[in-house]
C-alpha cells in the first residue's frame, strides 16, 4: 500500500468517525459501529478506487447499507465505484440475511447448475419439483441458477432461470463498465438476480428487501410457480443491478439529544471532494448531507408519532432551508431521502 492510499485511508476512518453518532444510530442491534468502520476500510484496502469516490456519495452508501443491516464487505453488500460517485449493492448472502432477520420463512436460498450436473425441474398436480446434484467441478459453464424458498406455513415457491435470461438482465445494468459488479462477482449476481424475481411473489418480501423488488419489471417471461403448481402472476421479471443514485440512499436514525443534531448549513463542501483532497474553494451556502439526513429523519419520526403533515419544523418553513423542507416530507411520506438541491 502506498503513503498516498494509506493517507486517504486514515482521512476517511476520520470522516466516518466525526458522523460516528448518525452512523451508530442507523444500525441494527446485532451490527456494531466498529465492524462497519473495519469492512469499509477493508472494501477501500482492497478496492482503492473507493477513496477516490467523493465523501458524500460514500457517506450515503454506507448509511445505506447501515439501514439495511448489512456489513458493506463484499459479500453480504459493496460498495461500487462508478467514476466519482460510490454505489451500494446488497449481495446475494446480503438477502437472504434479511430473510433470516425477518423470521417469516423456513429456509431460502439460491444456487448455480453448471454443464454437465444432473438437474430435474417438473411440476404436477402436488406442485414444483426440483432435483440438483451439485458436481466437484467449479470450473465448468454456469448453464442456469434457481431459487427455492418454503414458508412456514408450508408453502413452496421455486423459480429457474437459464444463463441466456440471466445475461439478458445482465445487459440492463452497467455490465459493459469495467467497475461493474457483474464482472466482479457473476455467479453472485445471477443469484441475487433469481432470488429478487422470486421474491416478486413471496409473501411480506416488500418488508424484507424494499426497494430492490423495484427493479423488477416484467419481461414476460415465466413467473416462479408456488406450492400448487399454478403462476402467481403472468409475466416475468427483469433486473437492473445498479446501486442507488446519489442522494437516495436511506439516512441514519436521528439522535435522542438535540446537540447531536446539525444545525442549517453544519456540513462542509468538502464532502463533494474525495479524500485525501484538500479543500481548494470556501464553502457554499447549500446545507449538508448530515443536515438533510437529520430532517428526514424528523419527518419519519413525526408520522410515527401520528403529527399532520402540514406540522413541517418552523425552522424549515423560512424560506432559507427548503431543501430541509423537502427531507422532511420525503421522510413523513415514505420516500427516499431526496438528494442535495432538491427543494418544495
Amino acid at each position: 500500500m502506498s503513503n498516498g492510499t494509506k493517507n486517504q485511508l486514515v482521512v476517511m476512518r476520520e470522516f466516518f468517525d466525526a458522523r460516528r453518532i448518525e452512523v451508530t444510530h442507523a444500525l441494527p442491534p446485532d451490527i456494531k459501529y466498529e465492524q462497519i468502520l473495519r469492512a469499509v476500510t477493508t472494501s477501500a484496502m482492497l478496492n482503492p478506487t473507493i477513496l477516490a469516490c467523493t465523501k458524500q456519495s460514500l457517506y450515503f452508501a454506507v448509511l445505506h447499507a447501515c439501514r439495511d443491516g448489512l456489513l458493506p464487505d463484499g459479500k453480504e453488500a459493496a460498495l461500487v465505484p462508478y467514476k466519482d460517485k460510490a454505489g451500494y449493492i446488497p449481495m446475494y448472502q446480503g438477502l437472504l440475511r434479511r430473510f433470516r432477520r425477518s423470521g417469516k420463512f423456513k429456509s431460502i436460498s439460491a444456487h448455480v447448475v453448471r454443464e454437465g450436473e444432473p438437474f430435474k425441474y417438473y411440476i404436477d398436480e402436488n406442485g414444483p419439483h426440483l432435483n440438483h446434484e451439485p458436481g466437484d467441478s467449479f470450473e465448468a459453464p454456469i448453464a442456469r441458477v434457481y431459487a427455492r424458498a418454503s414458508t412456514k406455513d408450508g408453502g413452496i415457491f421455486i423459480d429457474v432461470m437459464s444463463k441466456a435470461e440471466v445475461d439478458k438482465h445482465r445487459a440492463k445494468s452497467r455490465a459493459m463498465r469495467d467497475d461493474s459488479p457483474w464482472n466482479e462477482w457473476y455467479e453472485e449476481m445471477a443469484k441475487k438476480t433469481v432470488i429478487i424475481r422470486l421474491s416478486k411473489y413471496l409473501p411480506d418480501a416488500r418488508d424484507i428487501i424494499g426497494d430492490e423488488l423495484d427493479e423488477v419489471d416484467d419481461d414476460g417471461s415465466p413467473a416462479p410457480v408456488g406450492i400448487f403448481g399454478v403462476k402467481a402472476v403472468d409475466g416475468g421479471a427483469q433486473v437492473a443491478a445498479q446501486p442507488p443514485e446519489q442522494g437516495t440512499s436511506a439516512a441514519p436514525e436521528e439522535s435522542a439529544s438535540a446537540s447531536a443534531e446539525p444545525s442549517p448549513g453544519s456540513e462542509p463542501a468538502a464532502a463533494g471532494l474525495p479524500f485525501g483532497t484538500e479543500q481548494s474553494t470556501a464553502p457554499d451556502d447549500d446545507v449538508g448531507e448530515t443536515a438533510i439526513a437529520a430532517a428526514w429523519n424528523r419527518g419519519i419520526k413525526a408520522k410515527a408519532s401520528s403529527q399532520r403533515r402540514s406540522a413541517i419544523p418552523r425552522e424549515y418553513t423560512d424560506g432559507q432551508h427548503d431543501q430541509l423542507a423537502a427531507a422532511w416530507l420525503a421522510g413523513f411520506d415514505d420516500r427516499a431521502l431526496p438528494s442535495k438541491g432538491a427543494s418544495t
